[in-house]
């Protein structure tokens, strides 16, 4: 009787131990607490030359929100950006001055209220806007730029034989969440015909004529990035890109 009482007991210490450690080895997956896109970044382009919606799905865990702006040369400004459903209560950030006057990246860090299903309007008379959206989770909540934005263009981009062209090289300090943006070149067939390198997803909208092009890029990388767009013949097209930190 003794004995079965001690493999019992044993028994019972030994069973409670895997369970310990069967729960432990649960707690710990999850990835890391990497960056994940979230849902389809994509773009929308005017139909009146004055304002711009664009609805992204799949934004209800997301605590990073990115906007890139193309417009007619207007300077794209973060005051011209509103959300609805709901009505985002942080304030947008911009990465750096509109390069070329044409293009801009805006983002808000620290997301604690987006929704699964959310709606972006850039409204700026008589600048034929286009815009694209991208959501994440796992970005930097306090300071998640990484490093200073790239960019590159119009006659460096333009000139015959200079396809592919390239942003500028950008070499993260972990695993970051790299976005590229281009105005297109306000091309009406863009984004066909182009290429972006480098296994970035890519997607754009072409101009309508209420709209300027544009088009986003976008990579989570732990390697330095430089992504490549290939064309055919000489667009006078604007690139930047910009990294984000976990």
């Amino acid at each position: 009787m003794r004995k079965l009482l001690l493999f019992l007991i044993f028994a019972s210490l030994a069973f409670g131990q895997a369970s310990i450690l069967m729960l432990n080895s649960k707690a710990g997956t999850g990835g890391g607490g990497g960056i994940t896109v979230l849902g389809t970044p994509s773009c929308s382009g005017s139909s009146n030359q004055n304002n711009v919606s664009l609805t992204y799905s799949s934004a209800g865990s997301a605590n990073f929100i990115a906007v890139l702006v193309s417009d007619f040369g207007a300077n794209p400004s973060s005051a011209n950006i509103s959300t609805s459903s709901p009505t985002l209560s942080e304030s947008w950030q911009t990465v750096a001055s509109p390069f070329a006057n044409t293009l801009g990246l805006f983002y808000i860090k620290n997301v604690t209220d987006a929704a699964s299903s959310m709606t972006f309007t850039y409204t700026a008379s008589g600048t034929y806007p286009s815009i694209c959206v991208l959501a994440a989770s796992g970005v930097n909540a306090s300071s998640p730029e990484d490093g200073a934005m790239t960019n590159n263009g119009g006659s460096n981009c333009a000139s015959t034989g200079n396809s592919p062209c390239n942003a500028g090289s950008i070499t993260p300090s972990g695993t970051d969440l790299f976005i590229w943006g281009t105005d297109g070149d306000n091309s009406g067939t863009f984004p066909t015909g182009y290429t972006l390198g480098s296994s970035f997803s890519f997607s754009g909208i072409p101009n309508s004529g209420n709209n300027f092009s544009a088009g986003i890029g976008y990579k989570v990388s732990s390697s330095a990035e430089n992504p490549a767009l290939t064309y055919s013949g000489s667009p006078n097209i604007y690139l930047l890109l910009k990294a984000f930190k976990p």
